[in-house]
């Protein structure tokens, strides 16, 4: 195994995964190297974004050694494209493990409208801390300023480049241990990123998003397989733990246009009549939808994951698909899955899985919170029925 990448959520391990499958590298995403694999890559999904930061660098530097002592010749950290997480504790991890490399982080990912200029970000134009992100109510995003926010928790010497012409020479002067941040205002520069990057002909450690993820495994020295697996998900219960109104406003559209929804209630003891309502719809209508009423003070993530688990004993269905990556980890360990493998995007930012349950495969489609439009839903539900 030559690649690996480390993402500190669910969601954003299964992008990183899917991008990696893309270019044609098989993937599995699992909690660590210990897992049994059969891939030519791995995506440790560590779960640290909510971790405190001592706790975060912990784990990162512990994955990061695993990796390194395993001959991992290419290592990806995949960032939240919002700048969430512990991005400055797990950067210093990682520096301390591969002292020899410099560390190329490109933040930006313009599809999904996060563009990084001047070393800072901004959401569709507008900088982080204006933006709904900076008010989310579990884990705000305010710091912009990418060298401000590594200097919060890394001691790294951090060099900003602003013109990707400069980027090759940078890489090639650089002394291991630094991080390179590059700016990005449209997918090309993530390309140009990734091929000034082989050619300084410095190993790095990359980071970033997703976004950044394709280009980067596309210009990796490996062989290549070409297989598309035909996945079809025409019965689907759609489970969401995000709070984020991005997701709020999918969700409502999609019951505008007659899906059937159940919100979680206040007590967990009110769960079984929500697993039953579940069952009821999705014997009628092939998708139906379980969410958050955004008040349960009980963990909502592994309720919901009680409440999936009891549902699939129940129907037989075609995926499942999960918004946010708490919640698809609480859905993933109820499910008693340990090990994931990714197959590409059916959607841009949102990747289409394949998880083993039992005697039977299921589609597992994943997305962050704060990805997609509002019609999020039915274009996924096309897309999953007409994937022949």
């Amino acid at each position: 195994m030559r690649v690996a990448a480390i993402a500190d959520d669910t969601t954003g391990a299964l992008e990183v995964g899917a991008k990696l499958a893309e270019a044609g590298i098989r993937t599995v995403v699992a909690g660590s190297l210990s897992t049994t694999i059969d891939a030519e890559a791995l995506v440790i999904d560590a779960r640290s974004r909510r971790m405190g930061p001592e706790e975060a660098y912990r784990r990162v530097r512990e994955s990061a050694w695993e990796l390194r002592r395993a001959g991992v010749e290419h290592l990806y950290k995949k960032t939240d494209s919002t700048l969430r997480g512990n991005i400055a504790a797990e950067f210093q991890a990682l520096v301390d493990v591969f002292t020899d490399r410099p560390l190329l982080y490109v933040p930006a990912y313009p599809q999904m409208g996060r563009t990084v200029r001047n070393g800072e970000l901004f959401v569709y134009g507008k900088p982080l801390a204006e933006t709904e992100f900076a008010r989310d109510a579990l884990n705000p995003a305010t710091e912009g300023k990418i060298a401000s926010l590594l200097a919060a928790g890394c001691q790294a010497p951090v060099r900003l480049v602003a013109d990707l012409w400069e980027l090759e020479g940078a890489l090639r002067e650089a002394p291991g241990g630094c991080v390179v941040v590059c700016d990005g205002t449209a997918p090309p520069d993530l390309e140009k990123a990734a091929q000034a990057m082989i050619a300084s002909g410095r190993l790095c450690v990359a980071a970033g998003t997703a976004g950044y993820c394709g280009p980067w495994a596309e210009v990796l020295p490996l062989r290549r397989r070409v297989e598309r697996r035909q996945v079809t998900a025409r019965r689907c219960l759609v489970a969401s733990g995000s709070r984020n109104p991005i997701t709020a406003r999918q969700l409502g559209r999609a019951r505008e246009l007659g899906m059937p929804i159940s919100k979680l209630p206040d007590s967990a003891a009110e769960d079984e009549a929500t697993v039953q309502q579940l069952a009821a719809a999705l014997r009628k209508e092939p998708w139906a939808m379980l969410a958050t009423s955004g008040t349960s003070p009980e963990d909502v993530s592994l309720r919901i994951g009680s409440v999936v688990r009891r549902v699939v004993e129940q129907v037989e269905l075609d995926g499942l698909v999960v918004f946010g990556g708490d919640t698809a980890a609480g859905v993933l360990r109820a499910l008693g899955v340990e090990a994931v493998e990714p197959l590409r995007e059916v959607l841009p930012g949102v990747p289409l899985s394949s998880i083993e349950l039992r005697d039977r495969r299921l589609a597992f489609v994943t997305k962050a919170g704060g990805f997609g439009g509002v019609e999020l839903v039915g274009e996924l539900r096309r897309a999953l029925g007409e994937d022949r």
